[in-house]
């Protein structure tokens, strides 16, 4: 019976391993998440990468003339679409702040064509968001920012993790 409890307890612990080391993905880069579980400090230095920042144009004007509830739902749709995205252009989002979007290509894992996918995913951002507008009946627009160089990046905090990265 002792050893039933103990077989039954392995399986849940297992399982809750697995669905901790899912949402950790969800949050990080996998290699970093690989990186983190075996105790590596993360803290790289990246010498080649591309920066790319998406700015909802008169974004006080879209949050005062919508509801909560709507307002949540606009950038969800929208904010979702971007990441299918960035997974498509293989550009890593770092975080999304009031209105800004913005991902950075070439890193976790550097990549020689990290300026081409970055622009590439600016013009797909710019065609989503034309669909969005057709759609939705709608004239969102989006002001895109690119910069190419050198960053630092890695974990900050030990609560909410978060994969940053810092000029």
């Amino acid at each position: 019976r002792d050893i039933t409890n103990d077989k039954l307890r392995a399986v849940q612990v297992s399982e809750e391993k697995k669905k901790a080391d899912q949402l950790l993905e969800n949050m990080l880069p996998p290699s970093i998440t690989r990186r983190l579980n075996n105790g590596e400090i993360i803290a790289d230095y990246h010498e080649h990468i591309t920066c790319l920042f998406a700015d909802f144009c008169d974004f006080d004007d879209i949050v005062s003339s919508h509801s909560a509830e709507s307002l949540v739902q606009l950038l969800n749709e929208i904010i979702c679409s971007f990441d299918d995205l960035s997974i498509k252009r293989g550009v890593e989002k770092i975080k999304v702040i009031g209105g800004c979007f913005f991902v950075a290509s070439g890193i976790p894992d550097y990549r020689e064509d990290h300026a081409e996918a970055a622009l590439l995913f600016g013009l797909d951002l710019l065609d989503n968001i034309g669909e969005y507008n057709s759609l939705h009946n709608t004239s969102i627009q989006l002001k895109i920012g690119i910069n190419c160089g050198s960053v630092v990046a890695g974990i900050i905090g030990t609560t909410k993790l978060l994969y940053g990265i810092f000029f």
